[in-house]
């Protein structure tokens, strides 16, 4: 008698670094962005910040830049015209004066997925740092002022896009984990902090809301499933999505492995 095959079990391939998924949310670079009118609930002006996001986008452009977090008074914008491949813009209060504006000296490429980090303590210039993909990032400090970032000051404020007048300023491409701390920051030079975000090149769990890395929950956090990747995860108020965010298929939580 033939011996009975035992059934079949489907093994995915792809296994998740770190033991963690990262839920990806793509933006269209058109019509799909988040906006938020108004202030955060409990928002409040202030020195500190810690930006941490991956990015896979889908195309470079001398012409565009494009948007990754913009606000009245707080911009993260990617370029393509060197030597300037980006930068941050964030200004005091009334009447606004610039407090940081840093400019980025590398490109984040296309087609692969990049983890860019950013912390600042504006009242101490040897705090401060830009890492990209785990490694410290060239940029020029153009301005490091010691005043309070102004993020009471109302307005929109966006994730992938500045406004609808501004065309061609939508983001295009994937995003993973995005966060936002506007009260805390994060000494990135020593490595275990780092690799609160980042470790074995990939996506490493921050909590459910964000908290880990500081113990405190960001005021921003888009993360989790897709279906309710905008609403924030973080202490602040929930996004509208305006468009639809949808899965591009890949993340840089997973790895391939052969399972034969």
């Amino acid at each position: 008698m033939l011996p009975i095959a035992k059934s079949a079990q489907l093994v995915s391939p792809y296994k998740p670094i770190n033991g963690y998924f990262g839920q990806p949310a793509y933006f269209d670079g058109g019509t799909n962005y988040l906006t938020l009118t108004g202030d955060h609930t409990g928002e409040a002006d202030s020195k500190l910040f810690t930006l941490s996001v991956w990015l896979k986008r889908d195309s470079t452009s001398p012409t565009t830049a494009e948007y990754i977090r913009a606000s009245s008074n707080f911009y993260l914008t990617l370029f393509d015209t060197p030597p300037n491949y980006g930068q941050v813009l964030a200004r005091g209060v009334t009447p606004f004066p610039v407090a940081l504006f840093i400019q980025f000296n590398q490109q984040i490429t296309a087609g692969v997925w990049h983890h860019l980090i950013i912390s600042c303590d504006l009242s101490n210039s040897a705090n401060r740092h830009v890492y990209l993909d785990g490694s410290a990032m060239s940029v020029d400090w153009a301005t490091y002022t010691d005043l309070a970032v102004d993020h009471t000051a109302g307005g929109d404020q966006r994730v992938g896009n500045i406004d609808d007048a501004t065309p061609g300023a939508t983001f295009g491409g994937s995003m993973v984990d995005f966060y936002f701390n506007k009260a805390e920051y994060i000494d990135l030079s020593v490595s275990t902090n780092l690799e609160k975000f980042i470790k074995n090149d990939a996506p490493v769990y921050l909590g459910s809301d964000g908290s880990l890395p500081t113990g405190t929950a960001p005021i921003e956090f888009l993360s989790g499933p897709l279906s309710t990747w905008h609403t924030n995860d973080g202490s602040g108020d929930g996004f509208q999505e305006i468009g639809t965010l949808t899965d591009p298929g890949n993340s840089p939580s997973l790895s391939y492995e052969y399972n034969p």
